[in-house]
């Protein structure tokens, strides 16, 4: 073909295109053995222009030259010289220059490699790594860059999401903790004989919730009490816990106010006999749960009912401040772990049998406990006991109501008693019976509260529940007590000493 008829494109000159970058192939082993005796030079430049430090390495693995770019990354860097590069790094990573060093022997230029060098202060340098070698025989130049910098945003990052994890987890312990409380406090529960399907035995929501009486309840259809619509799917669930061996949930419906209701069978097994635990709570249960943490948190903590949870073996895992109070102690942390026996000093038997006989038979219920926290006092109890089997685990919700408490008086007592009235009648000897015994039981209030709270430490709220109060009816009575300040009552107790 003539000049004449070339194509246009071929007869135009092209320029030389400065943007095209040729990337050798560590496979292609160029061979850079004329830059050897440069290789302090090399390295030098490679510091100053495109990393923090570059080491030259003999065949050995002797470190013959440092170069820093700008601050050196330890003061003891000039003194690598003459050692090997693997001492100079951590236990840990020594196989890593080891790796690079015999891959840049094969192909002449090594992969990015991160090790750690040892330091004086005790804190390892994280450094990063790439070498190329200078001829077949020649030394090896390697280029670092300190990933301090990197390191500590990955450490932030890392403590960041631990906190978050903390905060995270710490809300679902809360969440849960309120949850079983809640439960313990609200649930109707109902133990069902997995084999005939009838109650054996339901707790007081569940009584209510049911129309039923705690002398009917047992022997009766484990669906009685739900809408005849939802029968059929009520039966199913217990059919499907007794079969399967797992808790199951449904929707139903109450058959005497209609109301909807969430039921859940857990199954368990009492000596020789399955048994059937039922929950059933109502939507404004469940919304009053659901709605939000706090207000369940603030109804357990507003309650004066006692609620506590232990293991099977009756060990204490959470509790509310009504029972903290009760045990006149004030975080929780002080009863976690200790044996709910151990913990009210109750030393008759009668909470070892509520324990067992929740843990064998589902619910323990309206036994009365009597404590004796004072010489002169006794403190009557009324303790319910739930199961709550979830899967392996078995725990033992535990509700304490207040009962009435009983004075006993010695004779001491009751003849400064009689002394007073008749020191009384003697002042005003036209005085009526009833301001004598009305003048009497104000100066016994007085005394049994002071001797209570002397006993308690100055726990109101625990005195409260000893004495059968509220918290705002003890302290009204406490103001009616004192006579004023810096005044004190016919048996020396000053204002001050109430508060």
């Amino acid at each position: 073909m003539t000049r004449e008829h070339r194509a246009p494109s071929d007869l135009v000159e092209r320029p030389f295109d400065r943007r095209r970058v040729v990337t050798p192939s560590p496979a292609q082993n160029l061979d850079l053995s004329e830059l050897s005796d440069l290789a302090p030079e090399l390295a030098a430049t490679f510091a100053s222009i495109a990393s923090d430090i570059a080491l030259v390495i003999d065949r050995d693995g002797i470190v013959c030259n440092v170069s820093f770019g700008g601050t050196p990354i330890t003061p003891a860097g000039g003194d690598w010289i003459g050692r090997a590069w693997v001492d100079t790094v951590t236990g840990e990573t020594r196989n890593k220059i080891e790796m690079l060093l015999e891959e840049v022997r094969s192909t002449g230029v090594s992969r990015r490699r991160e090790v750690n060098h040892t330091s004086e202060a005790g804190t390892d340098i994280p450094m990063a790594y790439a070498a190329i070698r200078l001829g077949e025989d020649g030394p090896v130049v390697a280029a670092g860059r300190d990933l301090r910098a990197i390191a500590a945003i990955q450490k932030r990052f890392i403590e960041t999401q631990q906190e978050m994890e903390r905060g995270y987890w710490k809300h679902r312990q809360f969440e849960s903790r309120y949850r079983m409380l809640f439960q313990v406090a609200t649930d109707a529960v109902i133990v069902v004989d997995a084999l005939t399907m009838e109650v054996v035995e339901a707790n007081e929501a569940a009584l209510g919730m049911f129309q039923w009486s705690a002398k009917d309840a047992p022997g009766q259809a484990a669906g009685t009490g739900i809408d005849a619509a939802f029968r059929p799917a009520f039966d199913e669930l217990l059919t499907l816990a007794r079969s399967t061996g797992k808790p199951a949930e449904i929707r139903a419906r109450l058959a005497r106010d209609r109301r909807a209701i969430d039921v859940s069978a857990t199954p368990f097994r009492s000596e020789r006999t399955l048994l059937l635990l039922v929950r059933a709570r109502t939507a404004e249960v469940r919304n009053q749960e659901s709605a939000t943490q706090n207000a369940m948190a603030a109804f357990l903590e507003r309650t004066d009912e006692a609620v506590v949870i232990t293991d099977s073996a009756g060990r204490i895992k959470l509790a509310n401040r009504a029972f903290l109070a009760l045990c006149a102690l004030r975080e929780e942390a002080e009863v976690q772990g200790r044996t709910l026996v151990e913990t009210l000093g109750e030393s008759a038997g009668t909470l070892p049998a509520i324990l067992s006989r929740a843990r064998h038979s589902g619910i323990a219920q309206a036994h009365e406990l009597v404590l004796s926290p004072g010489a002169h006092s006794r403190l009557a109890l009324e303790v319910s006991a739930v199961l709550i089997a979830e899967g392996d685990q078995e725990c033992i919700g535990l509700t304490i109501r207040k009962g009435r408490s009983a004075f006993s008086l010695d004779a001491g007592l009751a003849e400064e008693l009689c002394d007073f009235a008749d020191r009384l009648n003697v002042v005003s000897p036209d005085r009526a019976l009833p301001a004598i015994l009305e003048a009497v039981s104000q100066k016994v209030e007085a005394h049994l509260i002071a001797s209570c709270l002397a006993r308690l430490s100055g726990n109101r709220d625990a005195a409260a529940l000893e004495l059968g109060l509220t918290r705002s009816d003890l302290e009204a009575r406490i103001r009616r007590c004192v006579l004023g300040e810096g005044s004190t009552d016919a048996w020396g107790l000053s204002a001050t000493s109430w508060n």
